[in-house]
C-alpha cells in the first residue's frame, strides 16, 4: 500500500512539473520571460532532472541578457542528458555571445554530434569559427 501511494505522488509530481512547463512556454512565446522564469523554476523544483525545462528557462534568460546564469541552466541540463542537442547549442551560443569562442565551437560541434541536422548548431558554429579567426588573426 505504501509503494501505491509513493507511485500516485510521484505521478501527480511529474504531471505538474510539466504544467509548469508548458505555462512557461506560453509565457516565454508571449515575451513574459521573468513569468516564464518562474515556472520552469518550479517544473526542475518539482523534477529536478528535466532538462528540457533548464533549457527552456536558460533560453529566457538570454532574453534577459542573464547570461552567466543562462549557462549554468544548460550546464544543468547536459549534467541530466548529455545527449541534449539543444543544451549544446544553446550553451555554445552563450558562450559565443560572452567571446568564448572555442568552447563555443567545442559545445556546437557537440551538438552536431548529437543531431547533424540542427540548423540552429550548424549556423552558431560559423558564427563562433567566424570570430574566433578575426580574434586570433
Amino acid at each position: 500500500m505504501i509503494v501505491i501511494v509513493i507511485v500516485i505522488a510521484t505521478s501527480r509530481t511529474h504531471h505538474m512539473s510539466h504544467r509548469y512547463h508548458e505555462r512557461g512556454h506560453i509565457r516565454q512565446n508571449a515575451a513574459q520571460h521573468d513569468l516564464a522564469i518562474e515556472d520552469f523554476t518550479e517544473a526542475v523544483r518539482l523534477s529536478p532532472e528535466y532538462d528540457s525545462a533548464y533549457c527552456a528557462r536558460g533560453y529566457s534568460r538570454i532574453e534577459l541578457n542573464q547570461l552567466r546564469l543562462a549557462l549554468g541552466d544548460f550546464e544543468l541540463a547536459l549534467r541530466y542528458n548529455p545527449h541534449n542537442a539543444t543544451a549544446y547549442n544553446e550553451r555554445g551560443y552563450v558562450r559565443l555571445l560572452l567571446g568564448d569562442y572555442e568552447n563555443a565551437i567545442t559545445d556546437l560541434t557537440a551538438g552536431l554530434t548529437v543531431d547533424p541536422k540542427n540548423a540552429h548548431s550548424v549556423t552558431n558554429r560559423y558564427a563562433a569559427g567566424a570570430r574566433c579567426l578575426s580574434y586570433y588573426t
